[in-house]
């Protein structure tokens, strides 16, 4: 998915109020963003079928900085792989997301994390003149991404952001239609 997408629909802070607590409903987890998050929900084909991605995105006019969380079903099948094989995997595709761009986007690991129990990574991210921290987590049958893009951990805004992330007690069911067979071809 091309940057230029990321910078559609955001919501823009001009001062620097408290932060919000952000905890979607079914979401599994809750972050302080700078404001209320602009929703984009989509349906990604994965294996033939059709997985429910949300993309949660918030900006700071002030400091530039742009917040994502994004969060990905993952097919019952990918349970099969160890942990670190779904992460390649899911990271893999992640940046083939970018599609033919010239201007690549990379991705490089930094370090392993672990948050309540769930095993993650953290990835330097640059796309053209941007760079960020990527940080994935696994949760089993969703993988959650948060990117924060216009510095590096020692940005005050994008530290907050991603060490505000926690999951919820609760785990998110997958949705409904998650894993049917896919449609058999027609003769």
């Amino acid at each position: 998915m091309p940057l230029v997408a990321f910078r559609v629909g955001l919501s823009q802070s001009d001062e620097a109020p408290a932060w919000l607590t952000v905890a979607p409903d079914g979401g599994g987890f809750s972050v302080l963003m700078p404001t209320k998050p602009a929703l984009e929900k989509d349906q990604s084909p994965i294996a033939g079928n059709k997985y429910e991605t949300n993309t949660y995105s918030a900006s700071e006019t002030k400091s530039g900085n742009i917040y994502l969380v994004i969060t990905q079903e993952t097919p019952t099948i990918t349970q099969a792989l160890s942990t670190a094989k779904r992460m390649d995997e899911f990271v893999a595709g992640f940046k083939e997301g970018f599609g033919n761009d010239k201007r690549k986007a990379e991705l490089n690991f930094d370090r392993e994390l672990a948050l309540d129990g769930r095993y993650g990574r953290q990835y330097t991210f640059a796309y053209a003149e941007t760079r960020g921290i990527l940080r994935a987590y696994d949760s089993g049958r969703r993988v959650y991404v948060l990117l924060a893009l216009g510095g590096d951990e020692q940005n005050s805004g994008i530290a907050r952001f991603l060490d505000s992330f926690r999951f919820t007690t609760s785990l998110p069911s997958p949705s409904p239609g998650v894993d049917r067979p896919p449609p058999k071809a027609r003769p």
